[in-house]
């Protein structure tokens, strides 16, 4: 019996250890207090279709409109559990749902390093540097479905490559779950066949599943929008390609590589130095090589699912998203692939040093630069989500109370429209082509006040620049064609904006949304619309 209970322990300690640094690490970034607020405008949207969920039992952010606004469909459905039941402030349940994921995302990382073959040590530290470095722990506090999604991957590939009877059911489970919370996942159930065929029987179990969810999903789509794709596929993208003013696909590669380096190299490794983060980099390579020459099937194929979802979104939706929130398993692999194979660099080298006193020791001497720059990553983090979601705060969320504040009758339109319609609890048109499919067709044309005109709107909401006359790359009234429009004139009601020393380190991070909120009133020049 003693045996036993000590082999418990010696199982259990270092699950324990992995969930504790993780713990420390996302009380960290959240600067030891409750979360008070969230770092993006697309988490209200997330908070809105849970409401709408909750209040009418249609998943959209529009209850007449079935499917809007909505492309996480699970997590928008765990949310609304909060609106029902709960009533805890919607950052707390968010992040505390995040959190569980992450914890949950480290645990499956370190099972599947050891059934990888990995000692123990050696899962720990994959677990570690997968679950527990900078921006891995953001997307966990950011309110977004990113990390539960993570979960969701992780759990499909871990029961996938078990050989219990019912594994392949379960991975079929945990697959279809993670489509209704990110639907390019479908893609991941490819990628585990390919990696691992065991059978036309066990290739259905895993498939049919996620099959039969995404021709629902599709169908759903068809009927509701017209188009097979979510809603917010269209606006994201015509928003991604006003950023790449018409670049060639080679071009697209280059620019998101590029943005990917200078996201690795700061908000994973902790430093934009090249001379630091070009080795690193190598590195990494060396470890993704080592797990391939050492049948880390498992594990191979966690890097490999970061290398397909991320050609995907160059395909489809060409960004990163904010803070990376869309590939997020790149800065995760990154990180893990960079340490193990620091840790495997540490011992060829002690391996040909034999009169050393402590090899074992020595070779993981080489990992601990790569920790000490990762925990710097996790302080910066911890910075900018707090300079984020005080931004967040005195634009998004201020402008909100402006926009409740007008009369019953106002129709207000505007281009963010996650905080300004939880806050307000009005109807918002939506000028970014998340809600309605039809906005994109007059975004592209640059016949936005045709739209405005056509939903009779009042007021409007404008992300803004520093300089709101000045043509930049913040300015969405130069960008949508509005200042310059003969059609209307617009009044300046109520302007909020972040100074720039509390606004740009938060935005370089996160990617979040403009300095200024301007909520403007209009009229129009020939009469009302």
């Amino acid at each position: 019996m003693a045996t036993l209970v000590d082999a418990a322990r010696s199982r259990s300690a270092p699950r324990a250890l992995v969930a504790l640094v993780q713990v420390a690490g996302l009380v960290t970034l959240l600067g030891f207090r409750a979360p008070r607020g969230f770092p993006l405008d697309d988490a209200w949207i997330h908070q809105v279709v849970a409401r709408v969920f909750a209040r009418t039992l249609v998943l959209g952010f529009d209850p007449s409109l079935p499917g809007s606004g909505a492309t996480s469909l699970l997590y928008a459905a765990l949310l609304s559990v909060n609106d029902a039941f709960v009533h805890a402030s919607p950052p707390l349940f968010a992040i505390a749902l995040g959190s569980m994921a992450l914890l949950a995302a480290g645990q499956l990382v370190y099972e599947t390093a050891l059934d990888d073959g990995f000692s123990r040590g050696e899962a720990v530290l994959a677990a570690l540097a997968f679950g527990a470095t900078g921006n891995v722990l953001w997307f966990a506090v950011s309110g977004m479905e990113v990390t539960l999604a993570m979960a969701l991957g992780l759990g499909a590939l871990a029961f996938h490559f078990r050989r219990a009877r019912l594994s392949e059911a379960v991975a079929g489970v945990f697959l279809v779950c993670s489509f209704f919370t990110r639907p390019e996942t479908l893609l991941l159930g490819v990628l585990l066949l390919a990696v691992r065929f065991r059978g036309l029987r066990d290739a259905a179990l895993l498939l049919a599943p996620v099959v039969v969810g995404a021709a629902v999903y599709a169908a759903l789509n068809v009927a509701h929008t017209g188009h097979l794709f979510p809603v917010t596929l269209r606006g994201r993208k015509w928003l991604a390609e006003i950023g790449l003013g018409g670049a060639t696909t080679g071009d697209v590669a280059w620019i998101l590589s590029q943005q990917w380096l200078d996201r690795l190299a700061e908000y994973t490794l902790g430093t934009p130095s090249p001379l630091v983060f070009f080795p690193t980099l190598g590195v990494a390579a060396f470890g993704a090589f080592c797990f391939v020459s050492e049948r880390r099937t498992r594990i191979a194929t966690v890097c490999a699912w970061a290398v397909v979802q991320t050609l995907a979104y160059a395909a489809l939706l060409p960004s990163i998203g904010h803070g990376g929130r869309y590939q997020p398993f790149v800065p995760a692999v990154f990180a893990m692939a960079a340490v193990l194979g620091a840790l495997r660099l540490g011992q060829a080298v002690t391996a040909r040093l034999p009169r050393l006193r402590h090899p074992g020791l020595v070779a993981w001497a080489f990992v601990v630069p790569l920790v000490v720059g990762m925990l710097h990553a996790v302080r910066e983090w911890a910075v900018a989500n707090a300079l984020a979601v005080a931004h967040e705060d005195n634009t998004e969320i201020a402008v909100a109370r402006d926009v409740a504040a007008l009369p019953k009758d106002a129709v207000v339109a505007s281009f963010d429209i996650g905080a300004v319609a939880y806050f307000s609890g009005r109807r918002i048109e939506d000028l970014g082509g998340l809600v309605r499919p039809e906005v994109v067709t007059f975004l592209r044309d640059g016949r936005t006040v045709d739209w405005l005109r056509s939903v009779k709107a009042t007021h409007l909401v404008l992300p803004l620049g520093y300089r709101p006359s000045f043509p930049e790359a913040f300015n969405f009234g130069d960008i949508l064609g509005i200042f310059d429009s003969p059609e209307l004139r617009l009044e300046t009601v109520a302007d909020r904006v972040t100074p720039l020393e509390r606004w740009i380190d938060g935005v370089r991070a996160t990617s979040n949304s403009a300095p200024r909120q301007r909520l403007y009133r209009i009229v129009w020049q020939r009469g009302a619309p």
